[in-house]
């Protein structure tokens, strides 16, 4: 495998032809609009560990990260991720969204989620769904970090979960 972000896909029709899309896989999402006018066809790669993130402060103190938001990267669309990173002991907040559902996969770690009345618990490889207008908090129960990788759809709320600029008091 090559080390070039730029790749050719070959894909065969129905009628037996080939043919070929250019794929360009991209990380400076700067570039995207400038390559796809040139016929490429753009795939974006986010690095979680290249991504700054800011820890919110008590009560619900957490590591958030977005990865993913139209709001920087066009190409994303309706889709807001990033990812969020609870200390033992930690909840964070209760909120809800109007009109986006929240979906989080958790890495690790152990916890507990409430949605509305109820409670349930999460461990690695769970799948958790808030609707739109359902109050919703996770809660690291365990003796580890639990981290999870969130989503909204559509996107939007991810904005809040930014780093704060310099100077800025942010609680989420």
């Amino acid at each position: 495998m090559s080390d070039s972000p730029f790749v050719s896909k070959a894909t065969r029709s129905t009628e037996g032809a080939v043919a070929y899309t250019r794929w360009l896989a991209i990380i400076d999402p700067d570039e995207a609009t400038h390559k796809e006018k040139e016929g490429w066809r753009t795939v974006l790669i986010v690095y979680a560990d290249q991504v700054p993130g800011w820890v919110n402060p008590p009560p619900h103190e957490r590591t958030l990260k977005v990865l993913l938001s139209p709001s920087f990267q066009p190409i994303t669309q309706g889709l807001g991720m990033g990812v969020v990173i609870l200390p033992p002991g930690r909840t964070s907040s209760a909120h809800s969204h109007e009109t986006e559902q929240e979906v989080w996969y958790v890495v690790s770690g152990r916890g507990r989620v409430r949605i509305g009345d109820e409670t349930a618990e999460i461990r690695p490889g769970a799948v958790v769904v808030a609707p739109p207008q359902a109050e919703h908090q996770i809660t690291n129960d365990g003796e580890k970090d639990l981290k999870a990788i969130w989503i909204f759809t559509p996107a939007g709320p991810e904005v809040n979960y930014l780093p704060p600029e310099k100077g800025e008091q942010k609680q989420v």
